[in-house]
């Protein structure tokens, strides 16, 4: 009976060892393709990168622009330029007013910040404000 208890026991301890070995042969074969999904993730990513960047080039722009959507450069007579309202001595802030869209304006307490929409628009719209005009912070 010994006999028998001893030789189960050097089985099970052989069997455990070669599982373990498996395991680890397993877990190795996992690694190396969870680092070759990375390495190829990280490629993938630097392509994708250097392709937007391509893709963003204002010369890139113009050539697709002008190939692609059929759009050509405005002629002189075409362009409108707007006197900027700082330029304008006596511009009075009404009239600044006037142009910018009606937008009513959020109640905030002191400290709070201003909601996004307001810090848009108030950005949006800075060019045509004086520059001693006050302004969202």
């Amino acid at each position: 009976m010994k006999q028998w208890l001893a030789a189960t026991g050097a089985a099970t301890l052989v069997f455990l060892f070669a599982w373990e070995q498996v395991q680890a042969t397993r877990l190795g074969f996992e690694l190396d393709g969870a680092r070759r999904g990375v390495q190829e993730a990280r490629s993938r990513h630097a392509y994708l990168r250097l392709e937007l960047e391509r893709r963003t080039a204002p010369a890139e722009l113009a050539s697709m622009a002008r190939d692609r959507l059929g759009m050509l450069p405005p002629s002189p007579d075409a362009v409108v330029v707007l006197e900027h309202a700082a330029s304008r001595p006596s511009a009075p802030i009404e009239t600044i007013a006037a142009i910018a869209p009606r937008v009513p304006a959020p109640r905030l307490q002191p400290g709070d910040a201003p909601p996004v929409r307001a810090r848009i628009g108030t950005h949006l719209l800075s060019w045509l404000l004086p520059p001693d005009a006050p302004r969202w912070r």
